[in-house]
């Protein structure tokens, strides 16, 4: 199973949750807030290797979802063992674990022994740990470090390939080829790797460029994907400009999500293998502040975002995720609101008996469950229709029985205050469904006005959530409720051709819209 990861800044403290349940597990750190931003990563299963050149690198192992070792990576001739020797890269390459961009050596490079992360020994031989200082001309401080078919590095000054010195194999430490691929500098913040190409971040941190190897040339050559689109990197002053985090979702349509440095949160549809790639902005109701994408099996990957909102006079910090962006045309599965919640009341269950009695009793086929596999009890509200025989009991969407003395064994429930004595006999049919017209731990949003869409339908008018819930204007089965926000499409430009030419560059008059 896969677990999602958060980090809460002003605990200090690293939070996962496996899914299973809400509860976070919690593992200390001592990173600041303000350092966050520039850690970097390189994971192997389930040990990830964390460096920041002001910490002593951290090896953060999973045993279990609630098993974790949090420890000091402190390798066999360890060179990071004081001030201004911690890294500031990581990354694999070649069976080894690769480290960068000290601040006493900024624009040196090590490797470890092949096959062994823990052992940095530099000795004779082709697999042993080596130590490598780039000749740099200047003072080219080593931001990242990515393995692909050769490894680049990302520097200061512009990015490094590392490669054998032959030409062919693997690299060792007495066959090192280092050369550099550009001369626009890097900003200290990981790249993403898309199919065989690299994209990466400019110094400036207002350009998303391409890295991809180039045959004619044999370099990796680069390229801005934003050249068409140099405002979107740009917020109201220098200060808040500029990508500050980003992460890229394969599935189900290729998207670079990054942060601006104002909390605007930017997406680029990216199709490498077409050379197509186009700019938008996801405005909400507040501020972007981080985002990560999970991939999953047999699912859309997830993109989780740190969002902060103003709510009921207060400012909070909120750890969200987009739902899937497929709901396969069933409108009450259609999820477009921000900070949002769902009540799912489950599936309708037949009937097979509803007794003439004060009160009257239901009994189902199958025991009413609500979405997350709880049973229906007590107190809960629930929706008949379509019986035959005893008409009365069919309800529409403005009403619904409170179920009272609930047998889950016997699978009969009551209809709290109703008699169904004197209604006609029920002979066949007819479904029970959890339902609700005040959905509740709606806290995050108190005070807030909301929009909601109650099983496929817009509910009118936007409630206000008061003491963690709102009232509806009809019961449902499923709700979904949140922020709502407006939408703006600018379609490209209808350009016509015919016998007398193309109306590109011409005035054109629409009469109308189908």
């Amino acid at each position: 199973a896969n677990a999602s990861f958060a980090a809460d800044l002003a605990a200090g403290k690293w939070e996962t949750t496996d899914g299973a349940s809400d509860l976070a597990y919690e593992i200390p750190h001592t990173f600041v807030e303000a350092d966050i931003f520039t850690l970097k990563f390189a994971q192997s299963a389930d040990t990830l290797w964390i460096v920041h050149p002001t910490y002593q690198p951290i090896k953060l192992t999973r045993s279990a979802h609630t098993t974790w070792t949090n420890t000091t990576y402190a390798p066999t001739a360890n060179p990071f063992n004081g001030a201004d020797k911690f890294p500031g890269a990581v990354g694999f390459f070649e069976e080894r674990l690769m480290f960068a961009g000290t601040n006493n050596k900024p624009h040196t490079f090590w490797g470890s022994v092949s096959g062994d992360y823990d052992d940095l020994t530099i000795a004779a031989g082709d697999d042993a740990a080596f130590e490598y200082a780039i000749a740099a001309g200047r003072m080219d401080r080593i931001h990242w470090i990515q393995g692909l078919d050769a490894l680049l590095m990302g520097g200061v000054g512009g990015p490094w390939r590392v490669s054998s010195s032959s030409g062919a194999g693997a690299i060792t430490p007495t066959n090192i080829s280092v050369k550099k691929q550009g001369s626009i500098g890097v900003k200290n913040l990981a790249p993403e790797v898309v199919g065989d190409t690299l994209l990466w971040v400019s110094r400036s941190g207002t350009s998303v460029r391409k890295s991809g190897y180039d045959y004619t040339s044999d370099r990796w050559a680069s390229s801005d994907l934003m050249r068409v689109s140099k405002h979107i990197a740009f917020g109201s002053s220098a200060t808040l400009s500029g990508i500050v985090d980003m992460d890229y979702q394969a599935e189900p349509v290729p998207i670079l999500w990054c942060v601006r440095a104002d909390g605007q949160i930017l997406g680029m549809t990216f199709e490498a293998e077409e050379e197509v790639f186009a700019w938008f902005r996801q405005p909400t109701t507040g501020s972007f502040k981080s985002v990560a994408v999970i991939g999953e099996e047999n699912a859309e990957d997830q993109v989780w975002v740190v969002a902060e909102r103003s709510v009921d006079g207060s400012t909070v910090k909120y750890i969200e995720y987009f739902v899937p962006q497929n709901f396969y045309s069933v409108l009450a599965d259609c999820f477009f609101v921000h900070a949002g919640l769902t009540f799912d009341g489950g599936d309708a269950e037949n009937i097979t008996g509803i007794s003439n009695a004060d009160p009257a009793v239901v009994t189902v086929g199958t025991w009413l469950t609500d979405g997350d596999g709880t049973n229906l009890g007590n107190g809960d509200e629930v929706r008949i229709i379509d019986c035959v025989g005893m008409t009365e009991v069919n309800l529409g969407r403005t009403k619904a029985y409170t179920v009272a003395n609930v047998n889950v064994g016997a699978k009969t429930f009551e209809l709290s205050g109703i008699t169904s004595v004197g209604w006609g006999t029920w002979t066949s049919g007819g479904t029970a469904q959890k339902v609700t017209k005040t959905p509740s731990d709606i806290e995050h949003l108190e005070g807030e006005e909301v929009v909601a869409l109650l099983d496929g339908a817009v509910q009118t008018p936007n409630p206000t959530v008061g003491s963690g819930t709102v009232t509806l204007s009809s019961y449902a089965n499923k709700i979904h409720l949140g922020l709502g926000y407006s939408s703006i499409v600018e379609p490209m430009k209808p350009f016509i051709s015919g016998a007398s030419g193309t109306t590109r560059g011409k005035k054109q008059k629409i009469s109308g819209l189908v």
